[in-house]
């Protein structure tokens, strides 16, 4: 059982509050070194793959997003990258569904106690997800699975979405080009910080495309509230959930005038 399937309020609320921990700053600050470099191998491949192509030319961003964020999360949860990214990975020729299927069979008893053993030793130098996860007695290599599962299709999801406004909005990638050039004097230096905290288009940028291109297709099903609530003039009785799909909601001209635009300035 997980943070993310648990129905039971009190058990919920304990692994919640042990979940902080991963999602510290201070996690989150030395996970960076580990997000970096699976970036900038990802970047190094994707030169290699491109190649002497000449202009115009296409790439599947939506695939190269997706090998990213799973390397990246494996190395984040587990410690080490999956290694999809790769040329040579036969992971990248998994088709998702038996992908899906696969990771529920691998040797996880071994792989709980490997992680373990690593981390009380001592040995483990790694203080990020990995750490935290696996050290706190109320998570799991559940958890991890469930970080991956979640990461691994929302991540890529938006991340592609990102690259397709850059490339059809010139003006918003001409924009936030300025603003992080202005930021960072080089891209070693970009990282976690009042800088980047401060890049206030980019933040622009990032909801726009969420509201655009919503990564999570679910509704949002709060509980009713105790004693019911009234919408639109409707009385909802109370244990009853009431939702709305994201995109519809993010879509609606009277929140967001012309909403099929793509307007981080909003």
């Amino acid at each position: 059982m997980t943070t993310w399937n648990s129905i039971d309020k009190a058990t919920h609320a304990r692994k919640r509050r042990a979940m902080n921990h991963p999602f510290s700053d201070m996690a989150l600050f030395s996970s960076e070194p580990f997000i970096h470099s699976n970036i900038d191998r990802w970047i190094e491949l994707l030169k290699e793959d491109i190649g002497e192509k000449q202009w115009p030319f296409s790439l599947h961003m939506a695939r190269w997003a997706d090998r990213l964020v799973f390397d990246t999360l494996g190395d984040l949860c587990f410690g080490e990258s999956f290694g999809m990214k790769e040329h040579d990975s036969e992971l990248r020729h998994i088709p998702a569904i038996i992908m899906d299927f696969t990771s529920t069979i691998h040797p996880r008893a071994q792989i709980e106690d490997e992680v373990q053993a690593r981390c009380k030793s001592g040995t483990e130098s790694r203080m990020g997800f990995f750490h935290y996860l696996f050290l706190d007695l109320d998570l799991d290599i559940s958890e991890s699975e469930s970080l991956i599962i979640a990461g691994s299709e929302t991540s890529p999801i938006t991340l592609a979405a990102a690259f397709f406004y850059l490339t059809r909005y010139p003006h918003a990638q001409e924009k936030l080009a300025k603003e992080l050039k202005a930021a960072f004097s080089s891209v070693d230096g970009i990282k976690g910080g009042g800088a980047l905290h401060s890049s206030q288009y980019l933040r622009a940028f990032i909801q726009e495309t969420m509201r655009m291109s919503p990564p999570v297709p679910a509704d949002l099903a709060p509980d009713g509230q105790q004693g019911g609530i009234v919408v639109d003039g409707r009385y909802i009785p109370e244990g009853m959930k009431v939702s709305t799909v994201s995109y519809c909601m993010h879509h609606k001209p009277d929140m967001y005038p012309e909403p099929f635009d793509f307007r981080p300035e909003r």
